[in-house]
């Protein structure tokens, strides 16, 4: 097996595929040996992050596992821990364990190290694509907006100033998109403010988003879950925000640390496109200790929910004046 290189991949990147959005070339994996994968491009760290973005190494986990399973198979459940922070200028090595194999459904464990420390691990289950039983009925909530996705003409020019080819550069280069969401994003966003009263009822408070990817994705299924993967964990600890806006500031400004835990997700339909519109609806019922649980249902444009999510973020804040020297906890 290759040793570490002194560079953010173990071999030299592929060439960019200038037929993909600019969020799939970022999660693609290449085998070093057996069921062991490397990220085959550099991974991205967010420009005022400390750390490697996590829907990337969501996304990548889901690219390595289908590598491991029939080409029938597609990902349902996952559920996500981050252990440690990466370094963005050193490979990752992806380890796939063959848990369970079966005639309808498999299993895979999947640990991401870097200098032999876990920094990552899942757990990916997969069922076979078409196996319906008739007699369980299909019932899932629809979309409580309906099926009236923004244009996307005026999505575009109000939340992307840069071409598709801008921002693919951008992205690629890993000065990637910004935690200012007009600037380089591979998702496109239109907010539909649903906002209850924040301080009353901050556990009912809800954010609904439309969103897409940034460009025509290919025809990959596997590629379509990757970046859903991916997706999931952006920007959904802004949702923190609505438990005690007071406390967070304006546009977060007092937050001082900011990270996913624990994140679960479920994959509802194996034949979504994520270069069609999404509705997302996010919103957080419990946060205490410094921890915060955030809850995520995804519809397509139509109106069918297309995955659910559930994640646990860590949230330190700025002390207040008043108790600076005294108490250290948390006031979220």
């Amino acid at each position: 097996m290759p040793s570490f290189a002194a560079s953010p991949t173990l071999y030299p990147p592929p060439l960019i595929d200038a037929a993909a959005a600019p969020i799939e070339n970022p999660l693609l994996v290449t085998r070093v040996e057996g069921d062991i994968f490397t990220n085959s491009h550099p991974l991205w760290k967010p420009p005022r992050g400390r750390t490697v973005f996590g829907g990337i190494l969501i996304g990548q986990a889901i690219q390595a596992a289908h590598q491991t399973v029939a080409p029938d198979f597609f990902v349902h459940h996952m559920h996500c821990s981050f252990h440690a922070p990466p370094d963005a200028e050193k490979p990752i090595y992806i380890r796939l364990s063959r848990t369970a194999d079966g005639r309808s459904s498999a299993s895979r464990d999947v640990k991401i190290t870097q200098d032999e420390t876990i920094f990552f691990s899942a757990q990916c289950t997969f069922s076979r694509s078409g196996r319906v039983n008739p007699a369980v009925h299909q019932s899932s909530p629809l979309s409580p907006l309906g099926a009236i996705p923004p244009d996307p003409e005026l999505s575009l020019s109000d939340k992307m100033a840069f071409s598709q080819e801008m921002a693919r550069s951008a992205f690629l280069t890993f000065k990637g998109p910004s935690t200012s969401r007009p600037d380089v994003d591979p998702f496109l966003w239109h907010d539909v403010a649903s906002i209850e009263d924040p301080i009353s009822t901050p556990s009912t408070n809800t954010i609904y988003s439309w969103t897409r990817s940034y460009g025509n994705m290919t025809d990959s299924r596997i590629s379509h879950l990757a970046v859903l993967g991916c997706l999931t964990d952006s920007w959904a600890l802004t949702s923190l925000s609505l438990m005690n806006p007071t406390a967070v500031g304006e546009d977060g400004r007092n937050i001082t640390s900011i990270a996913t835990l624990n994140h679960t997700i479920w994959f509802h339909d194996p034949c979504l496109r994520l270069d069609d519109w999404l509705l997302l609806k996010r919103g957080s019922t419990w946060a205490a200790e410094g921890r915060c649980l955030v809850e995520q249902q995804i519809w397509d444009k139509h109106g069918k929910l297309v995955a659910t999510c559930v994640q646990e973020g860590v949230l330190r804040l700025k002390q207040p004046e008043s108790e600076r020297g005294g108490s250290t906890s948390s006031k979220i």
